[in-house]
Formats: C-alpha cells, structure tokens, sequence
C-alpha cells in the first residue's frame, strides 16, 4: 500500500518529480521554488500542488518519519521511514525519482 507522500496513481512522473523536489527544500519550501529550479510557471506549480495535495503529503510525511524516529508502534513502513532521504533524489518507499533525470518540456507550461 502507497503511503500519502509515495507517487499517487495516475500522477505522472514530472509532478511527481516536482513533488519530490518540494518535499526536500525543507524550510526553503515553496511552489514558486520549485518552478524556478524545474523552468516550470508557478502558476503549474499550483495547479499540481492542488491536484496531488502536497501540503497534506508534506504532513504526512513530517508525521511519518517522527512517528519512525519516536520509537512508537512499529510498522512494516516505519524501518524504511527512518532511513530516507529527500535531496535531489527522492526514495520515498519503492518510488526513486532523480529530479534531474526527468524530462521538463516546455519552460513555463
């Protein structure tokens, strides 16, 4: 089973690239962010954001991994959870994206 901040059905690879690029800008977050570093409109950015429910997979990643850091009630995600890692690569579960190698046609579409 997908978690909430794993590649959702019928996502394409580029939002969810985009998606993963969000998630590991940290503190630095933001949707216009993310549309500078992929040549992309901010006014996509929103569009999938909305779409995909970042801000709720963002939480829900944030909970994950302090619910995996805290010890409490063990799942067979929590062991993952602990050990992965957002910056530039996404390994979110099963689902590896390097935002780099996914092809961004058309800047600002």
């Amino acid at each position: 089973m997908n978690q909430s901040f794993e590649k959702q059905p019928k996502e394409s690879a580029k939002a969810f690239a985009a998606f993963s690029l969000y998630l590991g800008l940290g503190e630095q977050r933001s949707l216009e962010a993310v549309g500078q570093k992929l040549g992309k409109s901010k006014a996509l950015m929103e569009r999938w954001s909305k779409r995909y429910h970042w801000f709720e997979r963002v939480d829900s990643y944030s909970w994950h991994l302090a619910k995996a850091g805290s010890g409490g009630a063990r799942d067979p995600e929590s062991g993952k959870a602990a050990q992965w890692k957002v910056c530039g690569q996404a390994e979110l579960g099963s689902n590896i994206v390097n935002v780099e190698a996914v092809p961004i046609l058309g800047k600002g579409k």
